[in-house]
């Protein structure tokens, strides 16, 4: 935690940030048990408010169907 502290790493931030086509998607990756802590939550909160769009994503199957519907411009299907 340090040494991502001292790289300026920001507490919270997605697991991913995907550009496409001007626009920036925040995906948190979680298994299916997984929770947010509250510096994630406050991060999605913070995100959301600026108009970008912040999905959690708990397995490579919704992941590939996010990104292909984004490529595709379609509504995610999850």
């Amino acid at each position: 935690g340090k040494i991502f502290k001292m790289t300026g790493v920001v507490a919270g931030v997605a697991d991913m940030l995907f550009m496409y086509d001007g626009k920036t998607y925040c995906i948190e990756m979680k298994n299916q048990y997984g929770k947010q802590s509250d510096a994630q939550i406050k991060w999605q909160e913070k995100v959301e408010h600026e108009g970008f769009e912040y999905v959690v994503i708990r397995d490579l199957k919704n992941f590939q169907i996010f990104i292909n519907s984004i490529i595709r411009d379609e509504q995610p299907k999850l």
